[in-house]
C-alpha cells in the first residue's frame, strides 16, 4: 500500500520523471494529483508488520497490492487483493504478496 497527495501543481509535476516510457502506479498518481484529478489515499509500506497499522489509517475495507518497478501485471503475478474487510484477510494477503511478488 502506498500514500500520496501532492502540494502544489507546479511541484508534483517537477517531481514527476519524463524520460521514462512507463510510469509507476505512484507517478502515475502524482501526475493525475497535479492535474486536480481525485486519487485514492495510500499509504505505502515495506514489509507486512506494517500492514495493519496502514489499514487501521485508512479503515476497512482496503485494498492491498504488491508494488516494484518491475511489477507491471499485478493481478497476473496473485499480488492484488480488493475488499479487504478484517485484519485476518488482511494478513493472509500481504503473506501471499510477499511470496507471489518474487
Amino acid at each position: 500500500m502506498k500514500t500520496s497527495r501532492g502540494g502544489g501543481e507546479q511541484e508534483n509535476l517537477d517531481s514527476v520523471k519524463t524520460d521514462i516510457s512507463v510510469l509507476t502506479e505512484r507517478e502515475a498518481k502524482q501526475l493525475l494529483s497535479a492535474w486536480k484529478i481525485p486519487v485514492v489515499n495510500e499509504i505505502q509500506v515495506q514489509d507486512i508488520s506494517a500492514v495493519t497499522e496502514a489499514a487501521e489509517r485508512l479503515g476497512f475495507p482496503v485494498v492491498i497490492k504488491g508494488v516494484g518497478k518491475t511489477l507491471l501485471h499485478k493481478t497476473e503475478k496473485g499480488i492484488v487483493f480488493v475488499n479487504i474487510s478484517d485484519i485476518e484477510t488482511l494478513t493472509k494477503a500481504a503473506t501471499r504478496i510477499s511470496n507471489n511478488a518474487g
